[in-house]
């Protein structure tokens, strides 16, 4: 009984795989080849790529990081700034408005537009952030993307304290800290100047 368990299952593994691969010529999916890749789609290149390929997506996905200090490396824009509006400008895209404060990493305007998933969206207006940001498509528009999704936006309360959504921020932000009491908003700003 155990021997025809083997051979059932060692002549199913090779049919599974076949159909597998036959399902995956099927559609016309690329994989992924890098860890962390970026991809930037404009407004108007997606409006062309949605016409040609019936998608509509018109957002942005960013890469990820495994410490501020690679966001840090990886960003073109660190703001702090406030979130003054917010609209949705697609069925999967919401752009908000940031009155920049001060820019710690490249140059900006006083006010800039962030794009974000609509279902992942973290701006509200009347919040203030620190933004870690990636250029959108050809930046004619001053629009950026929050990298690494949640990880590049740090929430500033009235305190000074950071609300920093993802785990793997939150604990390299811990590891920055010396004294849990200290002004967690001058640790991080200290932290993006050096």
């Amino acid at each position: 009984m155990k021997s025809i368990r083997t051979i059932i299952a060692v002549s199913l593994i090779p049919a599974i795989a076949v159909l597998g691969i036959y399902m995956y010529s099927k559609k016309d999916i690329k994989p992924a080849t890098t860890v962390g890749a970026v991809v930037n789609i404009s407004t108007n290149e997606a409006h062309e790529n949605n016409k040609a390929s019936g998608n509509k997506i018109d957002a942005l996905y960013s890469d990820g990081a495994v410490s501020i200090n690679e966001m840090k490396k990886n960003s073109d824009l660190i703001v702090v700034g406030k979130v003054i509006s917010k609209e949705q400008v697609s069925e999967f895209s919401v752009r908000s408005t940031v009155s920049v404060e001060k820019a710690y990493k490249g140059k900006s305007t006083d006010e800039i537009y962030v794009l974000e998933m609509a279902g992942d969206s973290l701006l509200n207006v009347g919040e203030e952030f620190i933004l870690f940001l990636g250029v959108q498509g050809d930046n004619k528009e001053n629009k950026y993307f929050i990298k690494g999704g949640i990880q590049g936006a740090f929430k500033k309360d009235s305190n000074n304290k950071l609300k920093i959504t993802d785990n793997i921020m939150r604990a390299d932000f811990d590891k920055l800290k010396k004294d849990k009491n200290n002004d967690e908003l001058s640790i991080i700003l200290r932290y993006i100047e050096e």
